[in-house]
Protein backbone atom coordinates (compact mmCIF):
# COMPACT_ATOMS: atom_id res chain seq x y z
CA UNK A 1 0.00 0.00 0.00
CA UNK A 2 1.15 3.84 -0.11
CA UNK A 3 0.84 3.81 3.46
CA UNK A 4 2.59 0.67 4.81
CA UNK A 5 2.13 2.30 8.38
CA UNK A 6 -1.60 1.37 7.90
CA UNK A 7 -1.50 -1.78 6.69
CA UNK A 8 -1.46 -3.54 10.63
CA UNK A 9 -4.43 -1.86 11.33
CA UNK A 10 -6.52 -2.11 8.25
CA UNK A 11 -5.73 -6.25 7.57
CA UNK A 12 -8.13 -7.54 9.81
CA UNK A 13 -10.95 -5.66 8.47
CA UNK A 14 -9.50 -6.31 5.02
CA UNK A 15 -9.47 -9.93 5.94
CA UNK A 16 -13.18 -10.03 7.12
CA UNK A 17 -14.15 -7.66 4.26
CA UNK A 18 -12.48 -10.53 1.70
CA UNK A 19 -14.15 -13.17 3.49
CA UNK A 20 -17.58 -11.70 2.77
CA UNK A 21 -18.38 -9.74 6.03
CA UNK A 22 -19.61 -7.16 4.53
CA UNK A 23 -22.67 -6.70 6.53
CA UNK A 24 -20.71 -7.33 10.25
CA UNK A 25 -18.32 -4.62 9.06
CA UNK A 26 -20.64 -2.04 7.98
CA UNK A 27 -22.29 -2.71 11.86
CA UNK A 28 -19.31 -1.99 13.36
CA UNK A 29 -18.00 0.37 11.42
CA UNK A 30 -21.95 2.55 12.48
CA UNK A 31 -21.30 1.29 16.30
CA UNK A 32 -17.97 3.54 15.79
CA UNK A 33 -19.71 6.34 14.23
CA UNK A 34 -21.78 7.41 17.39
CA UNK A 35 -19.02 7.80 19.85
CA UNK A 36 -16.87 9.37 17.84
CA UNK A 37 -19.42 12.01 16.31
CA UNK A 38 -19.66 12.90 20.41
CA UNK A 39 -16.30 13.49 20.16
CA UNK A 40 -16.09 15.83 17.49
CA UNK A 41 -18.87 17.89 18.35
CA UNK A 42 -18.61 20.68 21.13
Amino acid sequence: TSYPDLENYLSPFMDAWLGGAADQLMGQIASAKIPLSRMISP
